[in-house]
């Protein structure tokens, strides 16, 4: 009997309409797909990029959203910021894209209030997966590993990574150029995460039973500081013997698409396959000025 993979597909939905189409085509019939979300999404944008043509000369041009556009948004005035919100997500989008592939799909209610609310309201929250920082990620990884154990489904693999991401394969997608050992985390962060301080929260791997035990470990309320709570615990975790931790060298990247570049990518798209626009994304993404930062980098709840 061959081995059988998973993907888990976490987080806020945000761009997850545009990006799927970037990877879903390649996903092996070996790969099953399981996703945990919010049943809301929401997304501010400060402006956005264009690839704009004159004289058949193609230029990219930013367009930066001005105050007089500001709107109100929860009783909360959005400076120079638009609001883009989804609501309805539902097991139906996701079945329509993944078909028989599909094997797990939790969606949790959030109200809207929960995306403005302050980080000292959220201390009082009694719910932790809304606290904020990462208590978010931990809970859709933890429903993730339940829903695998409640179905009695046995993998070899998992490969995790946002809703929000277009993933990147060193080799072809979905093929890894070596064996991962059983009892390794493999993260896009470095082997020790800067002295156990940063974890970079974007897309891991490894062995399903190295999956279960690191999230096993993790605690929303405990670990829910940005980058700095999971990196602590996974810090404990390996000077405890539980697991080890591997950075991931290029083998698996992710680029995390938001609502600002989406008109950039639909233009790309216009002329180009998805395959040679992945390249041209990263690259633009990896040269931003501090100011182009500020506007694709929105504020967002995880």
């Amino acid at each position: 009997m061959s081995k059988r993979d998973a993907l888990f597909l976490f987080g806020e939905y945000r761009t997850f309409d545009l990006v799927h189409g970037f990877y879903v085509k390649n996903i092996p019939d070996n790969v099953d797909v399981y996703i945990s979300t919010w049943n809301k999404s929401l997304e501010k944008k400060k402006g956005y990029i264009k690839l704009t043509k004159n004289n058949k000369v193609s230029k990219l041009d930013w367009f930066k959203i001005p105050y007089s556009q500001s709107k109100r948004f929860a009783g909360k005035r959005e400076s120079s910021t638009l609001v883009h919100r989804i609501d309805n997500v539902n097991r139906d989008i996701f079945e329509s894209i993944f078909r028989k592939k599909l094997k797990g799909v939790s969606i949790a209610n959030i109200e809207w209030n929960q995306f403005l609310d302050s980080a000292d309201d959220r201390l009082n929250y009694t719910d932790s997966k809304f606290l904020g920082g990462t208590s978010s990620m931990i809970y859709h990884w933890k429903k993730l590993v339940s829903m695998v154990e409640e179905q009695n489904h046995t993998y070899d693999r998992v490969i995790a990574m946002r809703l929000d991401s277009i993933p990147q394969f060193k080799l072809e997608p979905f093929t890894y150029s070596f064996p991962l050992d059983e009892d390794t985390l493999y993260t896009s962060s470095i082997e020790d995460m800067d002295n156990w301080t940063f974890f970079n929260d974007t897309h891991f791997m490894g062995k399903f039973k190295a999956i279960k035990t690191w999230v096993d470990n993790l605690d929303m309320k405990r670990d829910y500081k940005t980058h700095s709570g999971i990196a602590a615990a996974t810090g404990k975790m390996v000077n405890e013997g539980i697991l080890k931790h591997k950075g991931l060298s290029g083998e698996l990247g992710s680029i995390i698409v938001r609502r600002s570049i989406i008109p950039l990518i639909e233009d790309l798209l216009t002329t180009l396959p998805h395959k040679k626009v992945i390249p041209i994304i990263d690259s633009f993404l990896m040269n931003l000025s501090e100011e182009q930062q500020h506007i694709i980098h929105e504020s967002n709840y995880e």
